[in-house]
């Protein structure tokens, strides 16, 4: 990914996460269509950075508690915090 992308990218997964955040603190449900959509663009733009294959989702979707490090250390920053990255995991709950 070009830099100019990368920093595209960056943004975009920033303006998500605070969304979420937000539905967070608003304590919706994560359910909600309005938190899948966003739970579903977050992971999209982390396809995007990662291998542009649609892998991350699905990761995402099958990391166990003690997964989540080496998936933090593959993404280092991208990767909110945990209590986010689980709001985003039961959001992705089929």
């Amino acid at each position: 990914m070009d830099e100019s992308l990368q920093i595209q990218n960056e943004t975009e997964r920033s303006k998500t996460i605070e969304a979420i955040k937000l539905s967070m603190a608003k304590e919706i449900d994560p359910q909600d269509p309005e938190v899948v959509v966003l739970a579903e663009k977050w992971t999209t733009l982390m396809d995007e950075l990662g291998s542009g294959d649609g892998i991350i989702s699905q990761q995402l979707r099958g990391l166990y508690s003690e997964d989540i490090n080496d998936f933090k250390d593959r993404f280092g920053d991208a990767i909110p915090d945990d209590e986010t990255l689980d709001y985003i995991r039961r959001a992705l709950e089929d």
